[in-house]
């Protein structure tokens, strides 16, 4: 007869007798193994569930787990080893950025309710923080419907008449257009076929239009076309 290391229990060897009393022993004794077992597992679920709560987690705290690698036996992990794998995982709360990194996407206004002005050197600001919610000067004139004005020089080069004609191309479809030197100016109306002098009603310059552009000559002279050879002209246009 044999015995097994844990519980005795009884293991007859092949020239024993088996008698019924060694098996209801064995039977009475995986038994009683299996109920202290299955009470002492209520027992720590007891215990656990009634254990008073702790709000606040020091590293020294520990958790328990069941170890897959060894048989999923318990193992106590401490807090501070939890803290570790979960800022690996996510940004911490006090996680921060130098605005050099930050190259794309837009903030919310309530990320950023005291940010200065000052420190905005590239992007759009929105309207709600000061700012004009578009990126460039064109983009703010369209939004807000309002009136487009271009200004410039050009040098005259001393020819005039229909097969010498002077142009302008501007950024946008002018209305009018005005053109100075020291003497008079020109007045050009979108679309019209002539541009008068102002205060000379005797004199004008046929125009032509084309998109944002316009061109106009003088049959008579450079100094009448707005052209004289080496003269600064400058012109205003409005859209």
């Amino acid at each position: 007869m044999k015995y097994t290391t844990n519980y005795n229990l009884k293991k007859p060897d092949d020239n024993d007798n088996v008698l019924i009393s060694d098996l209801n022993g064995n039977a009475d004794a995986v038994d009683a193994a299996l109920h202290a077992l299955a009470e002492g597992l209520n027992g720590a679920q007891g215990s656990l569930a009634a254990a008073p709560e702790k709000q606040s987690l020091a590293d020294g705290d520990g958790l328990v787990v069941t170890d897959s690698a060894a048989g999923n036996s318990a193992k106590r992990v401490l807090w501070s080893t939890v803290k570790t794998v979960l800022a690996q995982l996510f940004a911490p709360l006090t996680h921060k950025h130098a605005a050099g990194d930050v190259t794309s996407g837009t903030f919310d206004t309530a990320r950023i309710p005291n940010l200065s002005t000052s420190k905005l050197t590239s992007g759009i600001l929105a309207v709600a923080r000061g700012g004009t919610g578009v990126s460039s000067l064109e983009a703010l004139v369209k939004a807000l419907g309002a009136v487009k004005v271009t200004t410039g020089t050009y040098t005259g080069n001393g020819k005039y008449g229909r097969d010498s004609p002077n142009r302008l191309t501007f950024s946008f479809a002018p209305k009018f257009v005005v053109i100075s030197e020291s003497e008079y100016s020109i007045i050009f109306v979108y679309n019209a076929e002539y541009a008068f002098y102002s205060g000379v009603s005797a004199r004008y310059l046929y125009a032509t239009w084309s998109g944002s552009s316009v061109s106009w000559y003088n049959p008579d002279s450079e100094s009448q076309q707005m052209n004289s050879s080496g003269k600064t002209y400058t012109y205003y246009a409005f859209g």
